[in-house]
C-alpha cells in the first residue's frame, strides 16, 4: 500500500526549468569572458604549465589558475587559442535560440560542429606558424604554438614530397633542425628546472611571509 502511494518526482515547473537552462549558458558566457581576460593579461614571467616561477603575485588577472590555463592554451595553439572564446560565444548564442525547444539535442550535428571546430583550430594554428611567425604577441612558445609548429613541419614535409615527385630535387638539412631542437630543449630545461629547484629550496614560511 505504501509503495502504491509513492509517486514519481514531479517535473520542474516550466519557468524553473528555463531558468536553469539559461543559467547554464550564462556560465558558458562567463567562461568566455574569463578566457579573454586571462589571455589579454598573460605574462611570460608568471608560473604556468611551461614555466615554474617563484613570483609571489602573478601578473595575470586570473591569478595563478588563470596564468596556468592561459600558459597551457597559448603554448599549445598560440594566438589561435582565442578560437576557444569564439566557441563559447557561439555555443551561448545557439543555446539561447534553442531554449524554447522541448526536443532533445541531436548529437550528430553537435559532433559535426565540434569536429569542424577542431579542424578550424588546428588549421588556424598551422597557418599562424607558417605565415604569421613574425607576430609580436606575448606567447609562451611561438606563434601557432606547439601543435601549429608540428602541423607546419608535417605540411612542409608533405609539400616537399609532392614537389619531389614531379622531378624537382628537394634537399633537407638536418643540422639547423637539430640545432633549433637542442636550443629549445636546453632553454626549456634551464628555465623550467632552475626556478623549480629554487622554489623547492625556499622555506614555505619564509615564502609566505614575503
Amino acid at each position: 500500500m505504501a509503495a502504491a502511494q509513492k509517486t514519481s518526482a514531479a517535473p520542474l515547473p516550466a519557468k524553473l526549468a528555463n531558468l536553469l537552462r539559461e543559467a547554464r549558458w550564462l556560465v558558458l558566457a562567463a567562461v568566455a569572458g574569463y578566457l579573454l581576460l586571462i589571455f589579454l593579461t598573460f605574462h611570460k614571467g608568471d608560473p604556468g604549465w611551461s614555466l615554474s616561477a617563484t613570483a609571489a603575485d602573478p601578473h595575470n588577472a586570473g591569478g595563478r589558475a588563470g596564468a596556468w590555463i592561459a600558459d597551457l592554451l597559448l603554448y599549445l595553439f598560440g594566438v589561435s587559442a582565442y578560437w576557444w572564446i569564439a566557441l563559447c560565444l557561439v555555443a551561448v548564442a545557439w543555446g539561447y535560440r534553442s531554449l524554447d525547444r522541448s526536443a532533445l539535442i541531436d548529437r550528430r550535428p553537435l559532433a559535426i560542429a565540434l569536429g569542424g571546430f577542431a579542424l578550424l583550430l588546428l588549421s588556424s594554428a598551422a597557418l599562424e606558424a607558417l605565415r604569421l611567425h613574425t607576430l609580436t604577441a606575448q606567447l609562451p612558445l611561438v606563434p601557432g604554438g606547439m601543435l601549429g609548429g608540428a602541423i607546419g613541419v608535417a605540411v612542409g614535409l608533405a609539400a616537399a614530397g609532392i614537389v619531389g615527385a614531379f622531378g624537382t630535387p628537394v634537399k633537407f638539412s638536418f643540422g639547423p633542425v637539430l640545432l633549433a631542437f637542442s636550443c629549445a630543449f636546453a632553454t626549456g630545461l634551464v628555465f623550467g628546472y632552475m626556478p623549480a629547484r629554487k622554489a623547492a629550496l625556499v622555506d614555505p614560511i619564509v615564502a609566505l611571509a614575503t
